[in-house]
């Protein structure tokens, strides 16, 4: 008997060190705890994360701060149409936002030279001369 009651405390004990000390998280509900907890993973590089939080945001606040965080994490995640998207949107909305306008300048100045690198890319790989390759037997 001694060796049940001990376990039946034992139980207990393990169950109230389970507990979380009576701090409660709050669920992210808001559009701005959304934005703001975006932010945190973006500053630590954690893109995917941040662009799921800014998208969170955005589905009940559509405004510039939230567009140009979702076009600088699309942009850092390689989804450059998007970004040009929401860039786009966040100047039509805020024409004279000085950060929004730098971010677009800047981006547009990268996107330009990635997509002549791309279509050169793609120019050389389908002329057999530019990699080349001759035709003709020796």
């Amino acid at each position: 008997m001694i060796g049940r009651g001990l376990l039946i405390l034992m139980a207990a004990l393990g169950l109230v060190g389970c507990g979380s000390g009576g701090q409660k998280v709050a669920p992210l509900q808001s559009a701005g705890d959304q934005l703001e907890f975006g932010v945190a993973m973006a500053q630590r590089g954690l893109w995917s994360e941040a662009l799921f939080r800014f998208e969170q945001a955005s589905s009940s606040r559509r405004d510039v701060r939230v567009l140009n965080n979702l076009a600088v994490a699309s942009e850092a995640l390689g989804r450059f149409d998007e970004a040009l998207e929401y860039y786009q949107e966040a100047l039509q909305m805020a024409p004279s936002d000085p950060e929004v306008r730098n971010n677009y300048n800047r981006f547009v100045s990268f996107y330009e030279s990635f997509r002549v690198e791309v279509a050169e890319d793609d120019e050389s790989s389908e002329d057999p001369a530019a990699s080349g390759a001759e035709g003709g037997a020796a």
